[in-house]
């Protein structure tokens, strides 16, 4: 069963087979485990979903959608088209490959882009949200491929994607292998590195990824915290030990 096209990030398809099929020597899907200003660039994020209602993706003093914009808002389960503006442009979800693996949606999740868990309203807020004062999901590598080449189509300058398979070769990593196709049309690629130590460093490490991510260093830093009923905690703080503090 025929479950997606590839025509930008590569071309191919991703399909359901048989045990049959499947012996023959056709590979299997994978699967991923779901990170100054500038106006008018266009971010395709892939993550969990977005949550439109938040005040972060207000277009109160946007300017006038890019022109060269092709994509479109779906519809949904709890999402409507409509909730899309001129900061919000659009919002597809990319799940068939998912489904036809086996999985199925949790009953407090959506069929839509609306954002269940949280993080992809989160990263999207971060990399293209309004300042607001006062203020774990996998998917399969076939809806990942399927959302990137359809963001090439849609016209997208950046392509920011917190997700990641871990280590692979890069002729073997589906995300490395689309993103030097949406590179090579001069799309900015960022990659998150992952929240993972051992038995890599980090993801998404290839070239002409931006792979971004924090780091940690061979010792800690103690600070003590003593409080009032005399009980004293210790964890790494890089406030120094010596400093005394009182009313």
């Amino acid at each position: 069963m025929l479950v997606y096209s590839y025509s930008h990030v590569m071309h191919g398809f991703s399909a359901r087979l048989t045990l049959s099929a499947i012996s023959a020597g056709a590979a299997p899907d994978s699967s991923f485990h779901i990170s100054g200003v500038i106006r008018d660039v266009i971010i395709g994020l892939f993550d969990t979903g977005i949550w439109p209602e938040s005040e972060s993706f207000s277009d109160s003093g946007m300017s006038p959608i890019p022109g060269r914009w092709k994509g479109t808002c779906e519809n949904g389960t709890d999402f409507s088209a409509s909730l899309c503006n001129k900061k919000l442009i659009g919002a597809r979800a990319f799940n068939k490959g998912f489904l036809a693996a086996g999985g199925r949606i949790r009953h407090k999740d959506f069929n839509s882009t609306r954002d269940f868990d949280g993080h992809g309203t989160r990263t999207s807020s971060t990399a293209s949200g309004n300042h607001v004062p006062d203020t774990g999901a996998d998917t399969a590598a076939s809806d990942i491929l399927a959302a990137m080449d359809q963001a090439i189509m849609d016209g997208v300058d950046v392509m920011s994607l917190s997700i990641g398979l871990g280590q692979a070769p890069y002729f073997d990593d589906p995300i490395a292998i689309a993103s030097l196709s949406a590179v090579e049309r001069g799309i900015f690629v960022t990659c998150a590195a992952g929240n993972y130590a051992f038995p890599s460093t980090t993801e998404n490490g290839a070239p002409w990824i931006t792979t971004v991510g924090a780091s940690t260093i061979d010792r800690s830093f103690v600070g003590k915290l003593k409080l009032g009923n005399g009980f004293s905690l210790e964890g790494t703080s890089y406030f120094p030990q010596s400093v005394l503090v009182s009313d």
